[in-house]
């Protein structure tokens, strides 16, 4: 508290200064006009020299201050006290007027002028105690030493003097009331300034806070969506898989003797398919769950991705063949990248896969293509197509894609959605363009 109080009286002080010098320009041509016309009643009306004398002190000072303010914005706290200082000699002049005028009979007059300065000085004087005491005295106790020590005051003369002193005080406490309201407001309105700060900042903290806490929320919704989904792919896909397995493995079971060797090979190549998609399922689940828990960590190395390439194509000789699929890769030259070789190799089996699960025969072409800051990795099929619905969903796991292969095998998008999340992580982009029946091709960058 003690702090705050501090404060605020430093500001009220600074505050002052502002106020005294508002409008300052306006208050000293005024004022100088109305002692350049004393002058001119002086000198050319009622030939007193004296009287002149006493206006050369305060035009002086108002001249002077009137050309620093108008030059120059600075030095507002000696402009200030400049102010006051002028503001002293107001009464000064009034009263070196009196002491002209104390044996005639227009002292009465200059009385009254004395008291319609200190009025005028009571209304204008913004400062703080000491300065105004001090504007209030000096000139009374200069005048009252030269009237004790210069002068003898008769009965008349004593009365008529003694008009200024009760206004004095009046005008004294006037100002000082003034004053008082001027800094219990200033006051109010510093410390309403700053509660109005205090809680703006709060709302803007809370606004803040409740966007933090909505963004939460609506990652916690899709993370819950998302698992919601995952859990119903699951319980979907793995139960269809192991009931084509135990289908054609319980048909062999019950029909062992019975069926020719030709019929138990195909039964035996159902089951292996329906293993290796089930198997495939399996991996691209737990993978996509590792991701999203941050489990699989982001390991990028310099690789040869001609080579990575050419390891994964291996894979697939056996699913190509079976579907009289060529599978090209197209490279001229040799091109190292920066990037995680787990995701990579998942990446392209997952691309790979669909494009043979989705042509039932014709070409696959693998395509790299340098560019500025990163490589372009392209899988072309000439397989069905996907329409315009599927293309916008294609990498969201929330959106169901059951869609079947052109040999009945099962697939859930999945494979996709990982595909997105390890590019991503690899500090690349996905994109694909499709025609139906015409194929599709899949794209993605990787940096050098």
């Amino acid at each position: 508290m003690k702090s705050i109080n501090t404060e605020i009286r430093e500001k009220y002080k600074k505050h002052l200064i502002e106020i005294n010098l508002n409008k300052l320009n306006i208050k000293l041509i005024l004022g100088l006009l109305i002692l350049l016309y004393f002058v001119f009643s002086d000198l050319y009306l009622r030939h007193n020299i004296l009287a002149f004398y006493t206006r050369i002190l305060p035009a002086s000072l108002c001249v002077l201050l009137l050309v620093i303010n108008l030059t120059t914005k600075k030095y507002k706290f000696y402009k200030a006290k400049l102010y006051n200082i002028f503001l002293i000699s107001l009464p000064l002049m009034m009263f070196g007027k009196c002491i002209l005028h104390l044996n005639e009979n227009s002292l009465a007059s200059s009385v009254a002028g004395t008291i319609l300065i200190i009025f005028i000085i009571s209304l204008e004087i913004k400062t703080n105690l000491r300065n105004t005491i001090i504007i209030y005295t000096v000139p009374v106790i200069i005048f009252v030493s030269v009237l004790f020590l210069f002068f003898k005051l008769n009965s008349e003369q004593f009365l008529t003097l003694s008009n200024i002193y009760p206004i004095i005080i009046l005008g004294f406490t006037f100002n000082r009331i003034q004053d008082n309201l001027r800094n219990k407001s200033f006051t109010a309105n510093y410390l309403l300034d700053i509660e109005k700060n205090r809680v703006t900042q709060l709302y803007e903290k809370t606004l803040t806070q409740n966007e933090k806490i909505q963004k939460y929320a609506n990652k916690l919704k899709k993370t819950n969506d998302t698992k919601n989904q995952f859990f119903s792919i699951i319980s979907h896909d793995l139960k269809n898989a192991f009931n084509g397995i135990l289908g054609y493995s319980r048909l062999l079971k019950l029909g062992l003797n019975k069926f020719s060797s030709e019929q138990i090979e195909q039964h035996i190549n159902r089951i292996n398919e329906s293993s290796e998609q089930t198997y495939n399922l399996l991996i691209n689940l737990l993978d996509w769950s590792r991701v999203q828990s941050d489990k699989i960590e982001y390991k990028p190395e310099k690789l040869l991705l001609n080579q990575v390439i050419t390891d994964n194509i291996k894979l697939f000789k056996l699913q190509c063949e079976e579907k009289a699929i060529s599978l090209i890769f197209n490279h001229e030259t040799d091109i190292f990248i920066f990037a995680d070789l787990y995701m990579l190799s998942t990446i392209l089996r997952n691309l790979i896969s669909n494009a043979i699960k989705f042509t039932k025969s014709g070409k696959i072409i693998l395509n790299i293509k340098k560019e500025t800051d990163y490589c372009k990795v392209s899988v072309q099929d000439e397989g069905i197509g996907i329409s315009q619905e599927n293309l916008n969903n294609l990498f969201k796991i929330d959106k169901k894609k059951y869609t079947t292969g052109t040999n009945g095998e099962t697939g859930t998008g999945i494979g996709l959605s990982l595909c997105k999340e390890f590019v991503e992580k690899n500090k690349g982009k996905i994109f694909v363009e499709s025609v139906i029946n015409k194929g599709s091709i899949f794209t993605f960058t990787v940096p050098y």
